[in-house]
């Protein structure tokens, strides 16, 4: 198991002592616009064709973590899955263990995937036409067996293009997301990806807390990964022959340092 573990230092703060603004959910992740790099990859290697994904990066503020995945999927509903987890304070799936499906298929209903640290949520992004997007969640907080519960926080047809996706009331609650993906594949992208801003409410995120968060991209039943995750893990095959990344340790975030002002 390979398990990268990034720590904010001083290095990383402006010559100010702050970051001068928080990330724009809009699809485009832009140079600088993060302040932790959470791992890169190369889609030159991805063994899903000319797609796949980039680099992870996260930034936060005092109410909200922001995740920028930058990647290139391809336009069959192939899927861009986000496993987050606070270790310090929530209870969801134990490290090592698979994460519990949506049930009843379609979006997450036949996720297959274990990860090396506890998952508190799972987000997945999926593009079908050249104009959509659609989101889903899994919360594993308090989850005991069974399917987990699943949610589709929104999406449809325009929504490839930046468009701002806020989440319902309820769980979600706060939480934002948006998309951008021009035609083409994986050559013709600088910018282009997934954010999604969580409110700290949401993974009860305080002073000290370690949030692990880790990227695959897989097909659209969640149940076969290509060999490009952020971090990297071992791939391995099911016994009924989904594929399924065995502990992938997850690039992690410390809550509490000094950001915005």
């Amino acid at each position: 198991m390979k398990t990268l573990c990034y720590f904010l230092t001083a290095a990383l703060i402006s010559a100010a002592g702050v970051a001068t603004a928080v990330p724009v959910i809009d699809g485009s992740i832009n140079p600088g616009e993060y302040a932790l790099s959470l791992g890169t990859s190369d889609p030159a290697t991805s063994n899903y064709g000319a797609y796949g994904l980039f680099s992870l990066v996260a930034d936060q503020d005092a109410s909200n973590i922001y995740i920028g995945v930058r990647a290139t999927p391809e336009v069959n509903f192939n899927s861009l899955i986000l496993v987050v987890g606070n270790q310090n304070s929530l209870a969801g799936i134990p490290a090592g263990t698979q994460l519990p499906n949506g049930g009843g298929g379609g979006g997450l209903g036949n996720l297959d995937l274990t990860v090396g640290f506890e998952a508190d949520y799972v987000f997945r992004i999926t593009t079908g036409n050249t104009n959509e997007a659609y989101v889903n969640a899994l919360n594993y907080v308090g989850h005991t067996s069974g399917s987990a519960p699943q949610e589709f926080l929104g999406g449809g047809p325009n929504t490839n293009a930046g468009t701002l996706i806020s989440a319902p009331t309820g769980t979600y609650s706060g939480v934002q997301t948006a998309f951008r993906r021009s035609p083409g594949d994986y050559t013709t992208n600088t910018t282009e990806g997934w954010e999604i801003a969580l409110p700290k409410a949401l993974l009860n995120a305080g002073n000290g807390n370690q949030i692990r968060v880790a990227v695959l991209y897989g097909n659209s039943d969640t149940n076969n990964f290509s060999n490009q995750q952020i971090p990297a893990g071992t791939s391995t095959t099911t016994s009924g022959g989904g594929a399924v990344i065995s502990a992938v340790g997850g690039s992690s975030m410390t809550m509490g340092w000094t950001m915005y002002e």
